[in-house]
């Protein structure tokens, strides 16, 4: 369904049309603010296909276990929702708000979130997957178990961030800003970190073989301390630096 389709509502239309729980297609609630038209401790699961939610308010919101499939998000601010085991499928948002929002498992696919502001948010045990999050911001945000999968990060903001032990597959963190991010035995298969930021970041233990380092900067190889490069990876630093190996 394009959005074209959709059929906008006012802010009375919308409480009345979510006064429970329910499959919800095809409508547009561009500028509401849906925090009192959204029925608390509802049972039941929101299932919102195709719908806009462009510029809409639902702060501190309970959206536990809603699917999302397809749509519109552009400035919607979600910020300390409950967002507990959402599923996310192709929506597409521009500066998207979910600032300290609790999205524990919550699963993102083929979405397209640039500029989304996730900062402080809790993302334990959260997946997002062949997702676009190009200058996104995970600042201070909680991200045990959390996994990446054929993902952009470019320009993102990562500063502090816990991927301890992580596997992340597949995923562009080129000019990335990762300071006092802990990367410790973290696993980046397929990744780029070209021009990432690493001020203070911790890579012991971290296996980066099979990363696009691209050309690193002293600073940027200090902050590489105790990781595991391959041989090759050695000698691009190697030359790098400027150095001559006789």
């Amino acid at each position: 369904m394009s959005v074209d389709d959709t059929m906008a509502v006012t802010l009375a239309g919308a409480t009345e049309l979510l006064r429970a729980p329910r499959e919800v297609v095809g409508v547009d609630f561009t500028g509401l603010d849906l925090r009192r038209a959204l029925p608390k401790d509802a049972e039941g699961h929101w299932v919102f296909r195709g719908c806009v939610f462009r510029d809409v308010s639902v702060e501190g919101c309970d959206l536990s276990g809603a699917t999302f499939d397809g749509g519109v998000f552009d400035e919607a601010d979600f910020s300390e929702a409950r967002l507990e085991d959402t599923v996310w499928l192709g929506v597409t948002a521009v500066k998207f708000q979910a600032v300290k929002a609790v999205a524990t498992r919550a699963r993102f696919e083929r979405c397209s979130l640039i500029g989304a502001d996730l900062s402080g948010a809790s993302l334990s045990e959260a997946s997002f997957k062949s997702t676009r999050l190009t200058g996104a911001s995970f600042s201070k945000a909680k991200m045990r178990d959390t996994r990446f999968a054929d993902c952009h990060l470019v320009a993102a903001d990562l500063r502090g961030v816990s991927l301890h032990k992580q596997t992340l597959r597949h995923v562009d963190l080129s000019e990335a800003n990762l300071s006092g991010a802990d990367l410790r035995d973290a696993v980046l298969e397929g990744c780029r970190l070209r021009d990432a930021r690493m001020v203070d970041a911790r890579f012991t233990g971290a296996d980066l073989r099979r990363c696009d380092l691209g050309v690193l900067t002293p600073l940027a190889c200090g902050a590489l301390r105790g990781a595991v490069i391959s041989s090759a990876q050695a000698a691009d630093l190697v030359r790098g630096l400027g150095l001559q190996v006789m």
